[in-house]
């Protein structure tokens, strides 16, 4: 009867080792992602401010002409 509980918990155990390796691998592709998204992100946000710049400059070219 001992063996028997014995077996079942270190089967348990080896079932949760194993979801826990699963969690952590999915944790960390996903915090890869997050990194990706964030890089994506803070080049997106560079080229509008630079295009709000350029048009910027634009408007003020074109009001000086116009005036």
């Amino acid at each position: 009867m001992i063996s028997y509980f014995k077996f079942y918990y270190n089967c348990r155990i080896q079932s949760l080792e194993t979801a826990l390796k699963s969690c952590q691998k999915e944790l960390k592709d996903e915090k890869a992602k997050l990194e990706e998204l964030k890089e994506h992100f803070k080049y997106n946000l560079k080229l509008i401010n630079d295009r709000d710049g350029e048009l910027q400059r634009y408007d003020a070219l074109f009001l000086g002409n116009v005036l």
